[in-house]
């Protein structure tokens, strides 16, 4: 399954907000640990910073081409219709 920059993007955010709500619970030592919380803290930082990264070098979807017919029309016969629906 093809992946692109905004999937990994939310993931990576949805990671970050996991971490946080599990780590930051009541009496957690987490915010006292800088070998806990520094890491957190760069990854909370470097979320946003890739969000404004790819929205500033995204490069904007290529326009469709335009439709086209499987087949061509048939011609109407409209004495034909009009012989079938007396």
């Amino acid at each position: 399954m093809k992946q692109d920059w905004t999937d990994l993007l939310w993931e990576l955010w949805g990671a970050l907000a996991v971490c946080a709500a599990a780590a930051m619970v009541p009496g957690s030592r987490f915010c006292t640990t800088p070998e806990l919380a520094l890491p957190g803290l760069a990854l909370a930082a470097v979320v946003p910073a890739g969000w404004a990264v790819w929205d500033v070098f995204a490069q904007p979807p290529q326009p469709l081409e335009p439709e086209q017919l499987l087949e061509p029309v048939p011609v109407v016969d409209w004495a034909a219709v009009a012989a079938q629906s007396v």
